[in-house]
Order: C-alpha cells, then structure tokens, then sequence
C-alpha cells in the first residue's frame, strides 16, 4: 500500500499543467467576475500555481491593443481560451484559432458568424450568450414604466466598440413605437462624456440607455453620477451599474454566467470538444433597481417594476 500511494504521488506529480488564455475587458465587474471564474474552477479541482496556470490579457476598449494579444494567446497555445466580449472574439478569429474558446456575454453570436448553430456549434468555439437583440427593446419598454413622462432618449456608447447592429436596431424600433426621439451618442473619450449628457439634459423629460461595452464599463460611476447629477432616468444592461448609483438594470446575471463558464472550461480540459458544447443562453434576466437614485431624481418605483426586480438597491 506504502509502495502504491508513493506511485500514485508521482504519477500527480508528474502530471501535465494545463494552461488557460483569458482576453478579458479591464473593469472593476469584469475583475469580480473573474474571481467568480477562478474560484468555480477551484471547487472543481483546477488551483492556479499547481495543476493550472492562467495567461490572462487585459485589452480594455482598445481594439488594436485586443488584436495584438489575442495574436499573443494564440501563439502561446493555451488547452483553451476564455473571452469575454464581442471585440475579444473578432479579434481571436482573425487569427483562426484551432485552440478551443468559450465565451461569455456576446449578443446573438450566431448573426456575429462566431458558431453555426446554438445547440451544435462545431468547430472550436462555444460559450454564454446574453440576451437576444430583443433586450434592448425590453429595457426601453421598462425605462419608459419607470419614467412615464419621458419624452427623449440619449444612448451612450463607445462608437468604436462592434456593438451588435441589433441591440440598436430593436432600440430604434421600440422609441420609434413609443414615439421617443432618439439621439445616438457614439463617445470615444471620457472627456466627452459630461459636456455631451448636460447638453442633452438642457431640455425636459430626457433619459438614457447605456449600453454595455468597454468603455461604458469602465466609466459606469461616471455615468451613473452625472444621470443622478442632471435628474436623468436611465436603463442599463447589467446590475453593476445600478450598485454604482445607476437607476435601472436588466440584464444577466454575470456571476452564474462566470461560473457555468468554468464548467465548460473543465469539461474540455477533461476532453470534451468545445463544438459538442451548446451555446447557453439565460432564461431569467437580472433586473436591479436603485431606490435611493429613484429617491434622488424625483421618482418613485412603479409596482409593476417593483414587482419583477431580482434585486433591490437601498
């Protein structure tokens, strides 16, 4: 038995290290999500420095910057690539990769041409998809239940990020059928981002919808503050923003997205194929609300809003 467990020990000893790419969004959301991810794959028995080793790259909203580590990952041949984000995707496959990648938060990845089918990916690519184009609609439809005097609409985004066509197609088509004007604020520099949101307040009954990308991410404490500063009711797509002040959220539940991640992870360093893995997609959104920015912008939380919330911010 002595002689066994002795075997046994260097035979763990002598096993492979496994090694994980990441190209991942620089955040404060996309850095707890990632300790998400960590620790999921902890419980599951993969403990970096020991058994695993991560290669993480951090390309922010910079687009030249992502192809130019995403040409890094690849070369270094990972067991298998994590990305997060449209802009991680485009610029892992301009590269080809025969390295399998999951990936998490894409809007319809299907119309992005990264998988061919939902349920039977093939190829190498498999992941955790948001929403359909459709949640943009939604989030407009509940902004304006929220805020029934709501005359305009200002979308603030980065105009360089690849943002789904749809996601502003659906919000177009629901402000159109709710007879809201709608101003698209493509915004590069933080330094745009004050001047462009007082002008838009200078007239009444204004709102926002930000959308999801790096840069909004990054600066979602300034954005949440200068919606409470000009009394702007605002729609955003992850509750990361309505915990940095921002009034209304409706989207997925990062954590849970993070974390079945790791599984798929873990079943493809145990030999699963990532084409054989179906693309996942979430079937309760997570819809936070901020009653202290209600409170501070002047309004108070329909039922029917109250009702539906997953989380509720004192």
């Amino acid at each position: 038995m002595v002689v066994g467990a002795a075997v046994a020990s260097r035979l763990v000893a002598a096993a492979p290290v496994r090694r994980i790419g990441a190209l991942l969004q620089d955040n404060a959301p996309s850095r707890a999500s990632l300790a998400v991810f960590q620790q999921r794959l902890r419980e599951l028995g993969w403990v970096d420095g020991e058994n695993l080793q991560f290669e993480i790259r951090w390309a922010g909203d910079d687009s030249p910057k992502a192809r130019s580590l995403a040409a890094e990952l690849v070369g270094a041949r990972p067991d298998v690539i994590f990305a997060q984000g449209t802009g991680s995707m485009v610029a892992l496959l301009r590269h080809a990769t025969t390295v399998p990648v999951v990936f998490v938060q894409i809007t319809d990845p299907m119309k992005a041409g990264f998988v061919k089918d939902l349920e039977r990916p093939g190829g190498q690519v498999t992941g955790f998809a948001n929403f359909g184009s459709d949640v943009a609609g939604i989030r407009v439809r509940l902004l304006r239940e929220f805020a029934p005097k709501l005359q305009r609409l200002f979308v603030v985004r980065d105009e360089a990020y690849p943002s789904p066509p749809g996601l502003w197609q659906e919000t177009e088509t629901v402000a159109d059928e709710l007879k809201l004007p709608l101003l698209n604020a493509g915004i590069r520099e933080a330094s745009e981002l004050a001047p462009a949101i007082a002008k838009f307040s200078a007239e009444p009954n204004g709102g926002l919808v930000v959308f999801s990308d790096p840069f909004t991410n990054a600066e979602s404490v300034r954005i949440t503050e200068l919606a409470i500063q000009h009394r702007l009711p605002s729609v955003y797509s992850l509750a990361s923003f309505a915990e940095n002040g921002g009034l209304l959220s409706y989207g997925i539940d990062l954590r849970a997205m993070w974390r079945s991640a790791a599984d798929y992870v873990d079943r493809i360093l145990h030999g699963t194929k990532a084409g054989e893995l179906p693309v996942r997609t979430p079937e309760v959104p997570e819809i936070a609300v901020n009653l202290k920015t209600a409170r501070a912008i002047g309004l108070s939380v329909p039922d029917n809003v109250r009702s539906r919330a997953t989380r509720v911010i004192e």
